[in-house]
């Protein structure tokens, strides 16, 4: 991987069907932090429309990694609202991202929240934003090395 040179570009409809197999390995890789999951949420139509509706709308961005072997990795974000009570209109949000295995560690993620936090600033958005499952500890401290602390924490039970 060190020798290929990789390439980040906004996604188009063509890309579609990449972005949904890459988003279901998300799925399945964080299935073993949340046992709630719709693993047919990808391939579902409310899924497959999400994913159109976030290539093709002006306040979102859906970003392919790829080298010459192929797409190695995605993401997905949009500019959202803020919530009533901070002092935030508007910031930008990573709603989803995986980089293939095979280069995780070798600077794609790196590059692909690099061009997210691009377009967000291109926007004149202040703030970004992403979550990640508490228990991903390599996801938390990824999104750690790059800038993003720590804000709340979401609790859940069952009942």
């Amino acid at each position: 991987m060190s020798q290929e040179k990789v390439t980040i570009r906004r996604a188009s409809e063509g890309d579609l069907e990449t972005i949904l197999t890459f988003n279901q390995a998300l799925f399945e890789s964080n299935g073993e932090f949340d046992r709630e999951l719709d693993f047919s949420f990808p391939q579902s139509p409310l899924g497959r429309e999400y994913f159109r509706s976030r290539i093709r709308a002006d306040d979102s961005i859906a970003l392919i990694a790829t080298t010459e072997e192929g797409t190695i990795g995605y993401l997905v974000g949009g500019e959202v609202v803020g919530e009533s009570y901070r002092q935030v209109a508007t910031l930008g949000e990573v709603e989803n991202m995986l980089v293939s295995s095979r280069v995780q560690n070798s600077g794609v993620g790196s590059k692909l929240m690099a061009e997210f936090l691009t377009w967000c600033k291109q926007r004149g958005l202040k703030r970004a934003k992403v979550s990640a499952y508490s228990e991903n500890i390599d996801a938390v401290r990824f999104y750690e090395r790059r800038g993003f602390r720590k804000l709340s924490v979401t609790l859940e039970m069952e009942l």
